[in-house]
């Protein structure tokens, strides 16, 4: 039977065929609710590696064996690592569907070459990106992005090859294959101007975005905000699309996996406000993990949607209940930007506030001591707008502040504000790292607005009279000088911490 079976490998083409066989087989017996063939892939791997054919094996053979291991899931390390170099001292040899065949399989099973093995399949790609079709180019594109190793060259030319078809090429774009484009060079931090040009011109001809679905519209909004994008008329197409597909009594049912970076680009790219509740409306959570409810929770509140509408009042409390069970996970970042958004939401639950909290503690504070600044000063911010009590957290934070030797003064403002701002008279000796940063630095370079900032926080919390003697000496020098203060409220908290999509993309 199919355990029995063996491998005789007489050239490469045979290793090609035999995993071919055994997808078949496999595919067959998977659908049957039977146990699989991983363990023949794994025997005709060990028997492949042995054999003296295994260095001539042409690319489509290469291409052939890979596609079908991939196909099966089953990662055999050693003949991938054989193969995978075996095709970068050929590359030149592979046309572009064994090429794109080649690059799927590695990324299909999370295999990750080193960067000189993908610098040769590049150097091979770019060499001839006039025999790539579009869709060949996306999906080229989008394995490379994935492989984690910076193409930027090679980004350039085949962005450079797409620039110069004729625009009516982009009629032949499908909406796969621009979904495809924008999101490997969003994941590669590649902002190609041409290529985003091309894809929104292509979009916006009538009636092409109706065939987008759901997907890849929000793949293409996530893309487009993380790489700059401007034009109003390819939003407008694109928010009335999604309008179609989540209103409604058509609407669909919309995983996390999908409305998270959705969400996030809606609220990022400032586009219509009721696109929020109507996502949040056609969310189901199965698939919820703390990382996408962190980002829903803040495109919520960037995006000022109100508490009281129905599906944001049903959505919100669904996401903190995912992340109170999650608590002790969170990072730094994750709690700054979860406390900010509820505080600036005003969905109190002082509850879930101080598990986040006490999650910190029982680390004994270990995700602060890896935070960023911005991001400790951040969750000071956030706390104290949330009026939850927590000076041992903004002693910690201060005390990370007195450690570091160059802090920008809107930092230090900042946490000034959210010292005065907790009303807790228990803080007022946190201010130390403020008193020790201001005596190493020269106040005369820093800003007006931020010197009075400065004044008021030393001023509310009773500390430090000699620093307020100097900075109110300052001011009126300044000010007498024809300086003017920035307009607003002394001691602001500053921006909304900003989180980023990265796995929540699907």
């Amino acid at each position: 039977g199919t355990r029995h079976m063996q491998f005789v490998i007489r050239s490469g083409r045979d290793v090609g065929l035999h995993a071919q066989r055994l997808w078949v087989e496999h595919q067959r017996l998977v659908n049957a609710g039977r146990p699989g063939v991983e363990d023949l892939y794994n025997r005709l791997g060990d028997a492949a590696v042995m054999s003296k054919h295994l260095r001539k094996m042409a690319p489509r053979d290469i291409t052939r064996t890979l596609y079908h291991y991939s196909r099966g899931k089953v990662l055999h390390i050693d003949l991938f690592r054989k193969l995978v170099k075996l095709a970068g001292e050929t590359a030149a040899d592979f046309r572009p569907g064994e090429m794109e065949d080649l690059l799927m399989s590695m990324t299909r099973l999370k295999w990750e070459p080193s960067s000189q093995k993908v610098d040769r399949l590049a150097v091979a790609i770019a060499a001839k990106p006039q025999l790539y079709s579009i869709s060949q180019t996306a999906e080229v594109l989008h394995c490379v992005a994935q492989l984690k190793h910076e193409q930027r060259r090679l980004f350039r030319i085949m962005g450079h090859h797409l620039g110069k078809l004729d625009p009516l090429v982009g009629w032949h774009m499908t909406p796969a294959d621009a979904s495809k484009l924008l999101r490997a060079h969003a994941t590669a931090r590649v902002a190609n101007r041409q290529v985003m040009d091309m894809v929104a011109y292509r979009l916006t001809r009538p009636g092409k975005a109706d065939d987008m679905d759901l997907r890849q519209v929000s793949h293409v909004l996530w893309a487009m905000a993380n790489l700059g994008h401007r034009g109003d008329e390819f939003y407008a197409a694109m928010s009335r699309r999604l309008e179609d597909l989540v209103a409604p009594p058509v609407a669909v049912k919309v995983p996390t996996v999908i409305s998270a970076p959705l969400l996030w680009a809606i609220a990022s790219l400032r586009l219509d406000a009721p696109l929020i509740p109507a996502v949040a409306a056609a969310t189901t959570l199965r698939d919820l993990t703390r990382w996408r409810a962190t980002i829903m929770l803040w495109a919520c509140s960037h995006a000022k949607v109100p508490l009281a509408d129905p599906a944001v009042a049903a959505l919100v409390p669904a996401l903190c209940k995912e992340l109170h069970r999650e608590a002790d996970a969170l990072s730094a970042e994750e709690v700054s930007s979860v406390v900010w958004s509820l505080s600036s939401l005003r969905h109190e639950d002082s509850p879930f506030l101080n598990a986040l909290l006490d999650g910190l503690r029982r680390e004994e504070w270990r995700a602060l001591q890896s935070a960023s600044l911005r991001s400790a000063v951040d969750m000071a911010c956030s706390y104290a707008q949330a009026r939850i009590a927590c000076s041992d957290l903004m002693h910690k934070v201060s005390d990370l502040l007195g450690r570091k030797e160059h802090i920008a003064s809107s930092t230090m403002t900042r946490f000034g504000w959210a010292l005065v701002t907790t009303e807790d008279p228990a803080v007022a000796p946190a201010f130390r790292s403020v008193s020790l940063w201001a005596r190493r630095v020269d106040l005369n370079n820093v800003v007006l607005s931020e010197l009075a900032n400065l004044l008021w926080a030393a001023a509310a919390l009773s500390v430090d009279k000699k620093l307020q003697t100097h900075v109110s000496e300052l001011l009126t020098l300044k000010t007498a000088d024809g300086a003017a203060a920035a307009p607003g409220q002394p001691g602001s908290a500053g921006d909304s911490p900003r989180s980023l999509p990265g796995d929540v993309l699907g």
